[in-house]
């Protein structure tokens, strides 16, 4: 957890609140502290946790935003409808309308991939290697497939989003 620095689209710098939802992983990625076979103290957050924290520091002036990633918790689309649903609620719940930052989870459905994007101003995918061989070798649960359409549909999301604004 930390407070980073990132650029709006507008070339705006803002702080944001940068944390895990939970450093728990059921992938075992060699390059990843976090992976499963590594002997690192746990922590997890709830949904509501995140917002908590997230609203306390935004209505104290320290982040202008949030950015959230998580370890696989179950699967990638429970990983996924967590990530949502702290977008959900601040946005819906908390009238928030600070920027708001999730990490894709590889594998995770187009449909919610989708859904992320109505309540995260960014969504971005990881691009851990660019060949399925090196894959198998450091990152044997991912697939460079499932990687490629994750960022595919990241894609069309945000194409989407621009053709009706």
């Amino acid at each position: 957890m930390g407070i980073c620095h990132s650029y709006t689209p507008d070339g705006r710098c803002i702080s944001l609140l940068k944390l895990l939802l939970t450093n728990m992983c059921i992938w075992d990625c060699s390059y990843c502290i976090n992976r499963k076979s590594s002997e690192v103290k746990r922590a997890r957050f709830t949904p509501e946790e995140v917002v908590r924290l997230t609203i306390n520091f935004y209505k104290r002036n320290y982040i202008e935003g949030l950015f959230l990633s998580s370890g696989i918790i179950q699967n990638a689309d429970y990983t996924m409808e967590q990530l949502i649903r702290v977008a959900k609620l601040l946005r819906e719940e908390e009238l928030f309308g600070g920027y708001i930052h999730l990490k894709a989870v590889p594998g995770a459905s187009k449909d919610l991939l989708l859904e992320a994007g109505k309540y995260a101003d960014r969504l971005s995918a990881n691009i851990e290697m660019p060949v399925q061989e090196d894959l198998d070798k450091l990152a044997p649960e991912k697939t460079l497939v499932e990687i490629e359409n994750t960022m595919a549909d990241v894609k069309f999301g945000i194409d989407d989003a621009k053709d009706r604004g």
